[in-house]
């Protein structure tokens, strides 16, 4: 078996994606992520319990943002995270209304160095 090698694919070449989603940011103790469905209802205590966390941990994103940018002073992060992506407004608005549904546009654009 031939090995493959990365360097052919894509030297010096841009590669691009671009996905639109309309839907709901989510997030649980473990992860985050999009979903076509609101994942909050104000139906049973656990719902009730799980959309004060994320309310919470919205409110703190937004304000997390601002101390880690001005403690890395801009540099270039160790490790790049979805709410590294998302504008501190979205996480304030969506804190007063997680389940206020959006259209989120994606585009990655990589490019070997």
């Amino acid at each position: 078996m031939r090995k493959r090698s990365w360097e052919g694919y894509a030297k010096h070449a841009k590669m691009l994606k671009e996905t639109v989603f309309e839907g709901y940011y989510s997030s649980c103790y473990e992860t985050d992520y999009l979903s076509k469905e609101p994942e909050y209802q104000l139906k049973r205590l656990g719902d009730r319990l799980m959309r004060r966390w994320f309310q919470n941990y919205l409110k703190d994103l937004s304000k997390d943002q601002v101390r880690r940018r001005a403690e890395r002073n801009e540099e270039e992060p160790d490790a790049l995270y979805f709410s590294d992506l998302i504008p501190k407004p979205v996480f304030r608005l969506l804190s007063e209304e997680p389940n206020t549904k959006l259209r989120f546009k994606i585009v990655v654009e990589a490019e070997q160095i």
